[in-house]
């Protein structure tokens, strides 16, 4: 990020990516003045030049953001921090939105031009391939971490000794395989329509008592 501000000559560079759930935009890495505050703010689905640009999946170029209807400025107002033109662009991947790259205030000149568009269009695409690629492969950690789970449990279940709290063996599995230090299991009272919380894997003994919940 910080080669894409220093490319384009601005005084700021947001990576902002798409909230699939909520179809807001949340600001991921901020290069700038008060970036390490501004990170983690969210732009409304749909809302200013950045929400305008994810929704058309097409590049902005604002050469006067103040008086833009369609800019959103309430980080500005926030963080006391003036905004005077933007490049923004769409980062896709298959088709798919990841988020935008957002450019701030050129630097010796009035306006963002084509060779800039150009550039920003590069480095987002670039980016857009790195997040996806992380994304993927936190999904494939997430899965083998599943699946072991699934699996420990089976094996706890299959050799568990006949004199042994099955439910104890369940936790012990699940608190290993996720790397937690305490596991307990929630049953279902039907007689008093509640849950039965019975501590197992890494609660001292003392506390292994039924605790209700309704």
């Amino acid at each position: 990020m910080d080669t894409a501000r220093d490319l384009l000559e601005s005084e700021g560079c947001s990576l902002l990516l798409h909230d699939t759930p909520t179809g807001d935009l949340v600001f991921d890495v901020v290069i700038g003045e008060k970036g390490d505050i501004i990170r983690g703010e969210r732009v409304p689905r749909g809302r200013g030049i950045a929400g305008m640009v994810a929704e058309t999946c097409e590049h902005a170029v604002i050469d006067d953001a103040q008086q833009d209807r369609r800019w959103y400025g309430n980080i500005d107002k926030k963080y006391e921090f003036h905004t005077r033109n933007i490049l923004c662009v769409p980062m896709i991947v298959q088709d798919e939105l990841v988020g935008v790259l957002e450019i701030v205030n050129s630097i010796g000149r009035e306006r963002y031009g084509d060779g800039d568009i150009e550039q920003a269009k590069y480095l987002a695409g670039q980016a857009a391939v790195a997040i996806n690629t992380r994304r993927l492969h936190d999904d494939l950690t997430n899965r083998i971490v599943e699946i072991t789970a699934l699996y420990e449990v089976a094996q706890s279940i299959s050799l568990a000794n006949p004199d042994e709290n099955v439910i104890d063996a369940i936790c012990r599995s699940l608190a290993g395989s996720i790397r937690v230090r305490k596991a307990s299991i929630l049953l279902f009272d039907e007689e008093k329509i509640g849950f039965a919380l019975n501590p197992h894997a890494g609660f001292p003994r003392r506390s292994r008592r039924e605790a209700k919940y309704p």
